[in-house]
């Protein structure tokens, strides 16, 4: 309920495996028939390099964890434009980065806080971004489930 995933779409695995997050871009591409892109195995995370992953294979449905996307946004903000569903999570993200994200002209069509601890199999909420003057919001369960705090 958090993401519509097509036929249309193209993923790109950047988690490593053993990394929850690497599930996602996984099994939310095949399982829906999506593409999913694997991109070398030297290829170095930075901005440069992720960037024209992105535009090379038209990638659509991108997870970065908050570290990693605050250090390459910083490099190249307007990398992630041509995105469908860019999500973040992993810590807490960072309200002033994701402020100027949400406010960019040059921008996803969605920007999602992704939440939830690894026993629960990457998201167990998720948050459209929108302006914020404080915390970004872990937001609603996914799926129809509940969550205890």
């Amino acid at each position: 309920n958090y993401i519509a995933i097509s036929r249309d779409d193209v993923f790109v695995q950047l988690a490593n495996p053993a990394f929850d997050a690497a599930t996602f871009e996984i099994w939310g591409a095949l399982t829906q028939g999506a593409s999913l892109v694997l991109p070398h195995s030297n290829m170095v995370l930075e901005a440069e390099e992720i960037e024209a992953v992105l535009t090379d294979h038209q990638v659509s449905v991108l997870f970065l964890t908050r570290a990693l996307f605050d250090s390459v946004y910083s490099d190249s903000p307007d990398m992630f434009g041509a995105l469908k569903y860019l999500m973040v999570g992993g810590e807490a993200l960072t309200p002033s980065i994701m402020n100027r994200l949400v406010s960019q002209s040059v921008r996803p069509q969605h920007i999602l806080n992704g939440y939830g601890p690894t026993e629960s199999t990457t998201f167990t909420t998720t948050y459209e971004c929108q302006l914020s003057e404080g915390s970004v919001p872990i937001g609603q369960p996914i799926n129809g489930r509940q969550v205890y705090v």
